[in-house]
């Protein structure tokens, strides 16, 4: 079907090819329609209102291309309305039509929208899928858009599931699921249509997961990795060991020595100390004549396991190279070139599995953050040897029993203490949008010659979340002369990213302000206090993440959590923060506050991205789906090898 210009527009703006591939930009969420009742309105709460817009709609633009729409809006009441970002809205020519308002309610009488729906509340129906708005395009037009595709796109409504697993699991036909996600017309059927939907997810996951534990796991020729081949490197550091880090040394060489390929995750609290347990077993690999490849997500962590992989091995003649898309092509060159000669460690980015590199006799891949990488990205990597063992590492960990479901293509190994060498974090979460009432604390840890994180959730402004560029200006402005001031970003030069954290390292600057790139592996003993503007907008265990960069020593910290929003279910979220460091609760509790209805997908580090399903809530359905899963996999029956190839396929597909 030909498209206009307008709608391919729009379609790039998503990142879809097609018009049918449109079909998989899902809502974000659901807005149930019901006026609210405007005579006991509350400062802060969520409204939906219906009545006309009463003057010009005006608008102001701000840093560079972000706005702010003014308009005046009366319904029982007369309010003034504010909208970002929505500067092509105009006011209906017809003063007498009805609009629909949906946003917060400011105290007396403002109004900040969200949307704003030119039809009457009849006319949208009881439930609106909400899709995230892009840049310059207007929900009617995605509305189109998705009409369009579900009269075409029949490939899309067509069941693939066996029907021994719709009759099983009572899945509604995929046609209705389809259109009732997109179009949804009861509650009922939603939740049916969210039902399949999780369904699919799950046994897709599962399929996916174990298919890839048969490339993985093979018999492989013994190794005999010595432990004593670590014990002087040990015995020379600076601190010592928990018990939990021994016992974790201890199973990996085990698992190491098995006649089958090693395929581990490390799991542990902020912390808890993987980084030198992966490390010591690194150092085991290389003496024992064999390369270690160590891929992480971030040129920013990847410099900073290179740094303490250059302090550690300092004395040790271990080859140490580090690798990312920013290295210069000379240097490129002359690197691979010893790689492709001598065991060596290399550290870096998705960089590690493009085809010019090649190792040494590869024995180990150790891959950080693991789950930001696709599978096809993994293997192309644990590829480049024979026999490979690998170590996958997160930041997050969750039960044993959820992690056994989730990761059951790896032994599950877990750090559950922190080195006695780390303070507490006390966690403050402080209302408003400013941290002027912790101020006094600020400048006094400053003052000991201690240094401070303040995080934000942008890089430029954004509606109403402050954002680092604005908050790194004001700050220079009021303190620059009284102590140093950095500012990083992911859209930073990576020289530039580095000479900031080396500045900060070397206490240089005393205050960076930083998005969360600094989110894993950043380790600055000295910073003891930390701001998170906007904190509302995190997830609980990006927010656990970010406040383990401090409290890694012994001096007390303190992490303070700017909370702009008065709506109940953001409060109750970050006090989980406050009472708690434990790192499962908190995965725990993230999840299960997320509730069933919020399809925008789970962000945080360590856990498997569902958009539709939870896995704390579906835990059962989780269970359920794996056990269908081995079946279909290990099944002759045509249908079920039929879908089960088409999984699989879809699933390498277009990751590398």
């Amino acid at each position: 079907m030909t498209l206009t210009k307008a709608q391919q527009d729009i379609l790039i703006k998503y990142e879809v090819s097609t018009l049918c591939e449109f079909l998989n930009v899902f809502p974000s969420r659901y807005e149930i329609f019901e006026l609210s009742d405007e005579q006991n309105l509350v400062d802060g709460q969520h409204v939906i209102l219906e009545g006309n817009i009463a003057s010009l709609m005006k608008s102001t633009f701000y840093a560079k291309n972000k706005s702010v729409t003014h308009f005046q809006f009366v319904s029982q009441n007369g309010y003034k309305v504010s909208i970002f970002n929505r500067h092509y809205l105009k006011a209906p020519s017809d003063p007498l039509r009805k609009v629909v308002i949906v946003g917060k309610y400011k105290y007396p009488n403002q109004i900040i929208a969200s949307n704003i729906y030119y039809q009457t509340l009849e006319q949208l129906g009881q439930i609106q899928a909400i899709v995230p708005i892009k840049e310059k395009t207007q929900l009617k037009q995605i509305k189109a858009l998705i009409s369009k595709a579900l009269s075409v796109c029949h490939q899309y409504t067509i069941d693939l599931l066996p029907k021994d697993i719709i009759e099983e699991y009572q899945l509604v036909a995929q046609s209705l699921a389809m259109k009732e996600i997109h179009q949804p017309t009861t509650m009922a059927l939603l939740s049916q249509a969210i039902h399949r939907f999780k369904v699919s997810e799950f046994l897709e996951y599962h399929l996916q997961i174990q298919n890839n534990r048969l490339k993985i796991v093979h018999t492989k020729p013994n190794r005999s990795l010595s432990r004593n081949l670590i014990e002087p490197l040990i015995n020379s550091l600076p601190y010592d060991l928990t018990q939990d880090q021994v016992d974790a040394l201890t199973h990996l060489f085990e698992y190491a020595n098995q006649p089958v390929t090693l395929s581990a995750l490390l799991q542990g609290d902020v912390g808890s100390g993987k980084t030198i347990v992966a490390m010591l077993l690194a150092y085991a690999y290389i003496k024992s004549g064999f390369s270690v490849a160590f891929m992480v997500p971030t040129e920013v962590l990847a410099m900073q396991h290179y740094l303490n992989a250059m302090a550690l091995f300092a004395s040790l003649h271990i080859e140490v190279h580090l690798l990312t898309s920013s290295t210069k092509v000379s240097e490129r060159k002359t690197m691979l070139e010893s790689v492709n000669s001598n065991p060596s460690l290399l550290i870096g980015t998705h960089a590690l599995y493009s085809t010019d590199v090649q190792f040494n006799q590869l024995g180990l891949v150790i891959i950080d953050e693991q789950h930001r990488f696709g599978v096809a990205q993994r293997m192309k990597l644990i590829q480049k040897g024979t026999d490979v063992d690998v170590l996958s590492m997160s930041a997050t960990p969750i039960p044993r029993t959820l992690a056994a479901v989730l990761f059951a293509d790896m032994q599950v190994i877990t750090l559950n203490h922190k080195p006695k060498e780390r303070g507490d974090v006390k966690t403050h979460v402080i209302s408003g949008n400013s941290f002027s009432t912790v101020l006094d604390d600020i400048l006094e840890s400053i003052a000991r010659k201690e240094q401070v994180y303040v995080i934000t959730s942008m890089i430029e402004e954004e509606g109403e979340a402050r954002s680092a560029l604005s908050i790194y200006t004001n700050l220079k402005k009021a303190f620059d002369k009284k102590f140093g001031i950095g500012l990083l970003h992911g859209k930073m030069k990576t020289d530039d990213k580095q000479n900031v954290l080396n500045a900060f390292y070397r206490n240089e600057i005393q205050m960076l302000v930083s998005t969360s790139v600094v989110e894993v592996g950043v380790d600055v003993p000295n910073a003891t206090r930390m701001i998170i503007y906007d904190a509302h907008r995190f997830g609980l265990s990006s927010l656990h993440q970010l406040r383990g960069r401090i409290g890694r020593s012994i001096k007390p910290s303190i992490c303070y959590l700017i909370n702009p929003s008065d709506d109940p279910l953001s409060i109750e979220r970050l006090n989980v923060l406050v009472q708690s460091h434990d790192g499962f609760k908190i995965a725990s509790e993230d999840l299960r506050l997320r509730g069933p209805g919020d399809l925008i997908g789970l962000k945080q580090s360590g856990l498997p991205s569902f958009q539709f399903a939870n896995i704390i809530l579906d835990y059962t359905l989780l269970e359920q789906t794996k056990k269908s899963a081995l079946k279909l996999l290990h099944s002759s029956d045509s249908e079920h090898q039929k879908f089960v190839s088409e999984v699989i396929q879809r699933s390498l597909k277009g990751i590398d």
